[in-house]
């Protein structure tokens, strides 16, 4: 019994009172999340219905609870599967179910009666053991292929054979025949921990589970294809068995993962387009939904043969600066671009040293650059940005500037292929590293936060300030460490 279990129903009996739990009230949205029936439940405890109500028949091998009407016969197989391995059923239901003198009321559920609808026999298994489920399909048989087989056989011996099935629960196949007539197996794998709940499964093969918990994160790693990825990698050659799953979610989003085999180790994540080029050996079953930005939380369980020495490692950028963002104006007729022309207008609003300062920067921007598109771009946090150390721009600067404002437009361009002069944010690393920058992933997520708008993309102007601010990031770095 757990210390939650013993502890409330001391409290309940100190009170002189049925427990009630208040993340679950008896209200209309704890039976239907969905559906908003016109009509009002009355909530009433065991022994309101029955006189003498029995959870479970004690020293009885058959599961006899009988489903409901709230679609829970999933619910109901699960629990007849575990009520078999006494073990791992006391560990989803605690015992001394009674409702005698000690009863409390207490029984603890999440989320609606309703989601009761949406989970099927597998998956139950899995939420109720933690275990790793497997369906595997053996063949597929008519019913009518082993039903005229069975009509085939002496009424005595049948007779026979129904009446062993019944007293013990069971009956025998021939492997033969179980591969013939059953069109799939469905196997349940657990932990260690599970395991040894159990006194049937002593000295069966034990698995070595790893676990990684992580999340998929809008503008980083949310998405909906293999554009959008979190990446990790298993060092060992051996047979293991990928569990992915959500937690603390009501409505849960579609999810998989593919498996690439790579000749060689990696010691970092490789770039973007590394993995769009690999072809996958194995991948999830799926629906094809390209949602991107849609966050959650996953966790990925991997078992392995004991005494593997398994081993996970989640992928990561190492932060490098691989060039500079700032280029260098060609000179003289090399130039495609006449610089030239707004020398005369910086001179006119330069000092006596002809540098200007971040204000007159911005003036100066927005009167040189051709279209709204460009100006963006021209912000004042993006001027301050700009300026060196001393607080002043050079004419020389201001050319270098206009280049390296050019190069990265084409830069922007090339991931804005979708819609014109918009970066969606799931793009945005990519673009990044075009630019010279290979970032971790917990310091990209802080970028992200700081330049995504409302819908999901970046325009021109938030690219250049994320390119400055990251820039200057790297040059601090660079002098102090």
């Amino acid at each position: 019994m757990s210390s939650f279990l013993q502890s409330t129903k001391a409290l309940c009996r100190e009170r002189g009172e049925l427990w009630e739990d208040p993340d679950f009230r008896p209200n209309q949205t704890s039976v239907f999340y969905y559906q908003r029936p016109p009509f009002e439940f009355t909530w009433k405890r065991a022994t309101e219905i029955y006189g003498n109500p029995l959870f479970i028949a004690p020293d009885t091998e058959i599961f006899d609870v009988t489903e409901g009407k709230l679609g829970d016969k999933w619910l109901v197989a699960t629990l007849g599967v575990l009520h078999q391995y006494k073990g791992l059923f006391k560990r989803v239901v605690p015992e001394n179910q009674d409702f005698d003198s000690d009863y409390a009321g207490i029984f603890r559920l999440h989320g609606s009666y309703e989601a009761l609808k949406y989970v099927n026999y597998l998956e139950g298994l899995s939420e109720l053991t933690a275990g790793l489920t497997e369906k595997m399909a053996m063949t597929t048989v008519l019913n009518e292929s082993y039903l005229r087989e069975w009509l085939s056989i002496a009424p005595r011996e049948r007779e026979r054979l129904i009446s062993v099935a019944r007293s013990t629960s069971s009956f025998w196949i021939l492997y033969s025949d179980f591969k013939q007539l059953f069109p799939q197996l469905e196997s349940l794998q657990l932990d260690e921990d599970s395991r040894m709940l159990e006194p049937s499964l002593a000295g069966r093969n034990k698995w070595e589970v790893i676990k990684y918990t992580g999340s998929w994160k809008r503008g980083l790693s949310a998405g909906g294809c293999r554009n959008h990825t979190v990446q990790l990698i298993v060092t060992e050659q051996t047979t293991v068995l990928f569990s992915l799953s959500q937690h603390k979610v009501i409505e849960p989003k579609m999810i998989g993962f593919s498996i690439i085999k790579l000749q060689s180790a990696l010691r970092e994540r490789p770039a973007p387009a590394v993995f769009r080029r690999l072809k996958t050996v194995m991948n999830t079953d799926y629906t094809n939904s390209r949602q991107p930005r849609e966050e959650a939380e996953f966790n990925l369980r991997i078992f392995a043969c004991e005494n593997q020495n398994l081993k996970l490692k989640a992928l990561d950028y190492p932060p490098r600066q691989t060039r500079s963002i700032m280029l260098r104006a060609p000179q003289g007729s090399a130039s495609r671009h006449n610089f030239g022309q707004y020398e005369e207008m910086f001179l006119h609003l330069a000092d006596e040293r002809k540098t200007i300062n971040t204000f007159e920067l911005q003036e100066l921007l927005d009167d040189c650059l051709p279209n709204e598109f460009i100006k963006s771009c021209a912000s004042l946090d993006t001027c301050r940005q700009l300026k060196k150390g001393t607080g002043r721009i050079t004419l020389s600067d201001f050319k270098d500037l206009l280049a390296s404002m050019h190069h990265w437009q084409q830069l922007f361009t090339k991931h804005t292929a979708e819609k014109m002069g918009i970066l969606r944010a799931e793009r945005f690393q990519e673009a990044l590293w075009d630019a010279g920058f290979t970032i971790p992933e917990k310091v990209m997520s802080l970028v992200v936060l700081r330049y995504i708008r409302k819908d999901g993309t970046l325009r021109f102007g938030d690219y250049v300030s994320a390119m400055l601010h990251v820039n200057r990031a790297f040059g601090w770095c660079t002098t102090f460490l």
